[in-house]
């Protein structure tokens, strides 16, 4: 893969330019995609066939779009603008590397009316810094209701500093079948990364005298740390409907002559069934303790081997009451039951030592907790003349560990028509009262130990959005109030603050368009009423701007779209978090103030008829701006990175 698959770009540039044809209408609808909201809604899905954005194939900033991380390809990311940061799952461990992982939430579904397979591959640096992406889709209909497909993803990164090569590999089958009465959807997916863990450098001053691989780091040879998560899901979810409206129109679409985005199943009622089932862990090894790196040693001083793993099965049954959707006026209700039968295990603690000094070697307990967590929910939506809508849900839980967990939600949408340019308002907020993570309270590792018994937290949200798209803008405003926050202290422990914590955020997103120019901006203000529990950057900026120029091949007919630009992240100074290899998680601290500091990219994009290929320096700033190029404190980013790929689409 590292020498073959750069050359497959060559030999099929000159051909393709050679024979282009610009697709047909016809050819681009051959194969449609959607997603499922999170209020189990179909919602089309944008394929990534566009030339703008291209260069662009970092998980972490398709994901986020102001992320911080450690540096490497497949990093621990997080988000600088609160709106946007990850919320606490039951599963500690995967929380900073969402981006990066195949799940039931992001699933992407098709329609493919002939195979439809998508090939990309970005490579970057020479073999000592080697860096490489390689993702895989293949989908396509079996039959006129019933699609299925694989998904292949591998990524690796040598890394530009010492002791920091990532390895990621994920693999995921997706199925849907979509009738008038009855919906099926189904995700399986595994995913594995391996990470070298460096403990960031030792002194920032290196970056200005020595090359990337003399820096020094804080967790070295003797160390090999090293960490490890891997992440299995499976989810079903199957909807069937009964009773039928005498206008309603046939969900499949299957009249139409094109694969047009179907619709769930219509009727009065509908039964909604979930099952899912997560089983992940994560290891963590250094083998020297006593390298001085971590102030506690609680079991093991000749080896670190901390694992910890979770498992749930979740069972949800709900029954859905609407009346015609066809209708002005269109009101519907919502309710059910759900069980999360939860396990956490660990091996923090030691039986016997059967072995003296050389070699060392520990029979550790497996210390395993059981929780099983019911809860009842409700909804009730309404439609009003297809541009008013609104829906209020909540949910309770009633045993188990999350007993007492309450959860309200609701929203208001509005659609503004003038003449054939609508424009958007969504009004939203949430009241919720919910018992911090099993893994917050209860915690046994070689360096960290925590028995915790933290107040239930609550976290009032208030927020609006606006977007009018004729003029390519939008905006965002949000007031956040957090009473007894949870967070991890400048000790890298979980702490809880006995106050409340203040937010307030304005996020705006604004295109220009000037000739052949465009402009591409976005930014994030914020600000939180107490920096020494929640700090945030008070201003991100991210901006893309592009000069677009269409090449025509008078003889052959050929077509080649020509993008050259240039990319710009920002944030403003702050104190960002550290991170903490152990348990993988970002802490506080108070010493250092990284941002003020822009990081730039340019790029050429290039597509001809269904292949897309980029050439990109990314980061070309360093050698002119200094060494202060971090979002991660110790953690800095990769220096001057040159990159090149593509993405072949396939759809026959």
């Amino acid at each position: 893969m590292k020498r073959i698959l750069p050359v497959i770009l060559w030999l099929f540039i000159l051909p393709s330019l050679s024979a282009a044809v610009p697709d047909s209408v016809k050819t681009q609808q051959k194969v449609v995609a959607w997603q499922l909201n999170r209020e189990e809604k179909i919602l089309p899905a944008t394929r990534d066939t566009l030339l703008a954005g291209f260069q662009v194939f970092d998980p972490a900033y398709l994901y986020y779009r102001y992320p911080i991380k450690t540096g490497n390809i497949v990093s621990p990311v997080t988000s600088a603008c609160f709106p946007e940061k990850p919320v606490w799952t039951d599963n500690l461990f995967i929380r900073y590397y969402e981006p990066f992982l195949f799940t039931p939430d992001r699933q992407v579904y098709y329609r493919a009316r002939s195979p439809f397979t998508q090939l990309t591959y970005t490579s970057a640096g020479s073999k000592i810094n080697l860096e490489q992406i390689l993702d895989v889709v293949h989908t396509q209909n079996i039959n006129k209701y019933l699609n299925a497909g694989l998904l292949l993803n591998f990524m690796s990164g040598e890394g530009q500093y010492s002791f920091q090569k990532q390895k990621k590999s994920s693999f995921g089958f997706f199925t849907s079948y979509i009738r008038d009465r009855y919906a099926g959807f189904a995700h399986l997916s595994w995913n594995n990364i391996k990470s070298q863990e460096n403990g960031g450098i030792q002194d920032p001053e290196n970056l200005e005298n020595d090359k990337p691989k003399d820096v020094p780091v804080k967790l070295g040879f003797d160390n090999n740390a090293t960490s490890r998560l891997k992440d299995m899901n499976f989810e079903i979810l199957n909807y069937y409907a009964f009773g039928k409206y005498t206008s309603a129109k046939d969900s499949t679409r299957g009249d139409t002559t094109e694969p047009d985005i179907p619709h769930l199943p219509m009727g009065w009622g509908r039964l909604v069934y979930k099952l899912r089932y997560e089983h992940s862990g994560r290891a963590y090894n250094d083998q020297f303790p006593r390298s001085g790196f971590y102030e506690n040693i609680y079991f093991d001083s000749v080896r670190t081997y901390d694992t910890n793993y979770f498992r749930v099965w979740e069972n949800e049954l709900a029954l859905e009451l609407q009346s015609n959707p066809e209708k002005k006026f269109s009101l519907g209700s919502r309710f059910g039951i759900v069980n999360e039968a939860e396990k956490y295990s660990a091996n923090g603690q030691w039986d016997t030592l059967i072995k003296k000094h050389s070699g060392d070697t520990l029979i550790y307990r497996m210390h395993e907790n059981f929780n099983n967590n019911t809860a009842v929910f409700g909804k009730i939506f309404n439609t009003i003349g297809g541009r008013f809508s609104w829906n209020a849900r909540g949910k309770l839980y009633l045993f188990g560990y999350k007993a007492g967990n309450t959860e309200l939600y609701g929203d208001i949408r509005q659609v503004f028509r003038k003449e054939k340019n609508p424009s958007y308002l969504h009004l939203y907020g949430h009241f919720k009262i919910t018992r911090p993570l099993f893994r917050l309270n209860h915690f046994t590792s070689n360096h960290f130990i925590w028995e915790n018994d933290f107040k239930f937290i609550k976290d009032i949200t208030v927020g609006a959005s606006y977007r009018m798209p004729s003029i390519h803008t939008g905006i965002g405003l949000e007031a956040a109030f957090l009473n007894q926050y949870v967070y991890f202290d400048t000790a890298a422990v979980p702490a809880q603050y006995d106050g409340s914590v203040v937010l307030y955020s304005l996020e705006l997103n604004k295109d220009f368009y000037v000739w052949k120019f465009s402009f591409l901006n976005n930014i994030c203000l914020q600000q939180s009423s107490n920096t020494d529990v929640l700090p945030l950057p008070l201003f991100n900026f991210r901006n893309s701007t592009a000069f677009n120029q269409d090449i025509h091949f008078k003889k052959t007919g050929g077509l080649l779209r020509l993008q050259v630009g240039f990319d710009v992240y920002y944030q403003s100074s702050w104190y960002g978090y550290g991170y903490m290899p152990a348990t993988g998680q970002f802490y506080l601290q108070e010493k250092t103030k990284i941002g003020n500091y822009p990081f730039l990219d340019a790029y050429i994009n290039i597509k001809v008829q269904r292949l897309r290929f980029f050439f990109k320096v990314q980061h070309f700033n360093t050698s002119f701006m200094g060494p202060h190029y971090f979002t991660v404190v110790d953690y800095p980013m990769n220096q001057m990175f040159f990159k090149i790929g593509f993405s072949w689409t396939f759809y026959d």
